[in-house]
């Protein structure tokens, strides 16, 4: 019996190269989820081109707050212009110095854009570089997600935010002795992905049941042997994290020599073979 599962490629409208190379494999089913920086300067033009897409694949809010420029006024009245990256931003939040009050203006501003520009909510929610489960971060996420579900109960708002997900990234104890992925994979489990689950678990939030996509990207080239792991440890409704693109020379992206492996191997004959092989699909959009 095949199993289902999400194949979801990060960083849309992070530039046109990524961009571009998401809508191609989303369009020829290639990948079946999408996770959106709305935060970046190309998402205003780049948005409208998810309309080919939105009724075939999960589009969700890929949460910044380590690179670019804040959406909310609070954020820039109280933490600054401009994100500092993600060391700044992981000190601040275990050492408790973020200000939570700015944090949910500026996960609410994210949202917001989301949905102004989509005019849906988004079908899943996920953290640009797993910030969404750090401390301060996660009680903030879960603070603006009780206030969305509070319009649940207003006839008058047809939005379904029951329909939203959060990604976790904890497959459980096996992910700390775990050497396939290391340390990145025990570093993701120790800040805050072991308390994320237990919190989305206690609230009820829908999640994946497994997830993968960690290795070192310098690797790329070897690919395939990396998505075959991905698949031997995914159960049926887990979710692989991927980084497509075409080849770019985009010097902010400290991906871009990587991405089109990725890409190349999710457009080959030999991808629909391996998910053949393992018995997965790509879950539908439309699918309980």
């Amino acid at each position: 019996m095949s199993k289902t599962i999400m194949l979801c490629a990060d960083d849309f409208a992070q530039n046109e190269a990524i961009s571009e190379g998401i809508l191609s494999l989303a369009q020829l089913k290639r990948i079946n989820a999408i996770s959106c920086l709305v935060n970046s300067p190309y998402w205003d033009e780049l948005y409208g081109e998810l309309e080919r897409v939105k009724h075939s694949s999960f589009i969700g809010l890929h949460l910044n707050l380590t690179d670019g420029q804040p959406r909310s006024a609070i954020w820039r009245k109280l933490e600054g212009e401009h994100f500092t990256g993600l060391p700044n931003l992981l000190k601040k939040a275990y050492l408790r110095q973020l200000n939570l009050q700015a944090v949910i203006a500026e996960i609410q501003a994210q949202l917001d854009v989301f949905t102004h520009t989509m005019h849906v909510y988004p079908d899943f929610i996920d953290g640009h570089q797993h910030i969404h489960q750090f401390p301060i971060i996660r009680r903030a996420l879960f603070e603006v997600h009780k206030r969305q579900m509070g319009h649940v109960d207003n006839a008058e708002d047809e939005t379904d935010y029951t329909a939203s997900f959060f990604r976790n990234t904890y497959n459980g104890w096996r992910d700390l002795i775990s050497m396939t992925s290391f340390p990145k994979c025990q570093m993701l489990a120790l800040l805050g992905g072991r308390r994320f689950k237990r919190a989305l678990i206690r609230y009820n939030i829908p999640t994946n049941t497994s997830f993968a996509g960690i290795y070192n990207f310098r690797h790329a080239s070897h690919y395939r042997d990396y998505f075959r792991r991905f698949l031997a440890k995914t159960r049926d409704g887990g979710l692989i994290m991927c980084h497509p693109g075409l080849q770019s020379q985009d010097k902010h992206d400290p991906l871009h020599a990587f991405r089109h492996h990725e890409f190349n191997y999710l457009m080959s004959d030999v991808f629909l073979s391996d998910l053949e092989d393992n018995s997965f699909l790509l879950k539908k959009k439309n699918s309980s």
